[in-house]
């Protein structure tokens, strides 16, 4: 909290996440009076996903949405996925879609909290579809970089 009174939070809790806030009066600066705060993180909301079709075998996600910490993990039918943190409003997240998955799938984002459990965004649905052949991430991306201005991760997953 800066001498103004504008508090600014942290990207990260600190551990543990108890923290005290005191503050002083600017006319007595006698007269004080502080308290404990038990910070936790933001609910992680979902407002979009890119591709919202998948096939099967590697894929790369992009969630948008606000809320999001640097610990933030994205589920996909339940499954957590390697997440990558872009921002407070996105997250990149790599994994592997089944033929056993083919259809709609749940995709949801959770802030682990210093209780356990956490707190869970709602969810979205993308769907697994039969990709015909199945080309590595890397190639893919190999492919756009010769042939277009570059990948993005839904032409990555389109390829």
């Amino acid at each position: 909290m800066s001498a103004t009174g504008l508090y600014t939070a942290p990207s990260n809790l600190p551990t543990p996440p108890n923290v005290t806030v005191t503050a002083t009066s600017a006319q007595d600066t006698t007269k004080s009076g502080s308290g404990a705060v038990n910070l936790q993180n933001p609910l992680p909301v979902i407002s979009s996903v890119s591709p919202t079709t998948i096939g099967t075998g590697s894929f790369l996600i992009t969630i948008i949405g606000t809320g999001f910490v640097k610990t933030s993990v994205v589920t996909f039918d339940g499954t957590a996925l390697t997440t990558m943190y872009v921002s407070p409003t996105e997250l990149d997240a790599v994994g592997s879609a089944t033929t056993a998955q083919m259809g709609n799938v749940t995709i949801t984002v959770t802030n682990p909290d210093p209780d356990p459990g956490g707190s869970t965004s709602g969810s979205l649905t993308a769907q697994v579809v039969t990709g015909g052949s199945t080309v590595t991430t890397a190639a893919a991306a190999r492919f756009l970089e010769q042939s277009s201005f570059g990948p993005t991760p839904e032409l990555v997953n389109q390829v």
